[in-house]
């Protein structure tokens, strides 16, 4: 989602050639091309750190199937206990 919303800013931003005052706050400037700058490096940082995570969370999953694996039972098998 935040994501989605970062790339719409962006696409705005370049259409309209302006962005919200709160990113020349945050870029600390004025300058349109700096905050285009801030913007798109802040989506490519956001970016790393979801694919790092996607992959932390692989790899968790990963050793939770390794140390307890997954039995299917039916229904009735579980009634039963």
């Amino acid at each position: 989602m935040d994501r989605q919303l970062w790339q719409s800013y962006l696409d705005i931003g370049l259409q309209q050639h302006l962005w919200p005052d709160q990113f020349y706050t945050m870029a600390k400037t004025n300058d349109f091309d700096l905050c285009k700058q801030y913007v798109m490096h802040y989506m490519e940082n956001n970016k790393k750190q979801l694919n790092h995570c996607q992959f932390e969370l692989t790899k968790q999953e990963e050793q939770f199937q390794t140390f307890c694996p997954m039995i299917e039972i039916s229904f009735e098998q579980m009634e039963q206990r």
